[in-house]
């Protein structure tokens, strides 16, 4: 709930309408429960991390319902999900150097 309430409130911040928050808010919150679901079919155990599996649905969930409102192309909804990925391994592996993650991608 209260990732839903930031993302929605910080939209106005970068120029975007309160709904295009909403809509990345739950859009990322559904990308997220969806490579839970894959991951819990694979058997992998909980709180286990995937490589790309932990990151792609939850940046290009949100860039596809997005899509018409921002007139977003194919390959900026590709680029978008690439710098997501790409950051959250460098911050991932940041936070685990200030030992604020157990272990980095």
């Amino acid at each position: 709930m209260i990732s839903f309430l930031v993302t929605t409130a910080s939209a106005p911040l970068i120029g975007l309408d309160l709904t295009i928050g909403a809509i990345v808010a739950v859009a990322a919150m559904a990308g997220d429960l969806f490579s839970s679901f894959v991951k819990r079919r694979l058997n992998s155990p909980p709180s286990s991390q995937a490589l790309g599996l932990d990151q792609i649905p939850e940046s290009v969930f949100p860039m596809l319902a997005c899509r018409g409102a921002l007139s977003l192309t194919i390959a900026d909804v590709a680029l978008g999900v690439g710098i997501f990925f790409i950051g959250a391994v460098i911050l991932s592996r940041f936070l685990f150097r200030v030992h604020l993650r157990d272990e980095p991608y």
